[in-house]
């Protein structure tokens, strides 16, 4: 796969990071909404541009282990809104992750933004696609399930795992 990444859905655009970007990358890495269910928790700006630094950098690191990309709602260009892709956790395994401001949480983005991770890791060759979230965080896991992710046995007490194979 070549750099840039770029993906357009019904709602969302995912595309590769700026560097110029730790305002946006921000607003939902310090959100504590956003962050309620992880174990990293809201960070502070400079945790964010170290965020930000690493995101791109791994934009261009071969072999890429991460895809994470910049989530843009259609209907406002150029503004991100969160931060959805996955990581190589495995031979042929990738696991997603979206994150999304608080302004586009049930309408649609998230699950949007998920379908196309799916769809990337399996033109990249995943042959299996796993998510987890946190027992109690019920709309990621609704997400997960519109994506045909299907629950599998989580290796972690109070985490969620769901999955997804590509087909043959």
């Amino acid at each position: 796969m070549t750099f840039p990444v770029r993906r357009e859905g019904e709602f969302v655009l995912l595309r590769e990071w700026r560097s110029s970007e730790l305002e946006g990358m921000h607003r939902w890495l310090g959100d504590s909404s956003v962050n309620r269910y992880l174990s990293w928790g809201s960070t502070s700006l400079a945790a964010s541009a170290a965020q930000l630094r690493e995101t791109v950098a791994a934009q261009t690191a071969e072999p890429r282990a991460k895809y994470y990309l910049a989530v843009e709602a259609l209907r406002n260009p150029g503004t991100t809104i969160g931060n959805a892709g996955f990581s190589w956790v495995g031979a042929g395994i990738a696991e997603i992750g979206y994150f999304l401001e608080p302004d586009y949480w049930g309408r649609g983005y998230a699950t949007d933004a998920a379908r196309l991770v799916i769809g990337l890791a399996f033109e990249l060759q995943a042959g299996r696609v796993i998510a987890t979230c946190d027992a109690e965080n019920t709309a990621s896991a609704a997400v997960m399930r519109r994506c045909g992710m299907c629950p599998a046995a989580s290796p972690e007490p109070g985490r969620l795992l769901y999955e997804i194979r590509r087909l043959q």
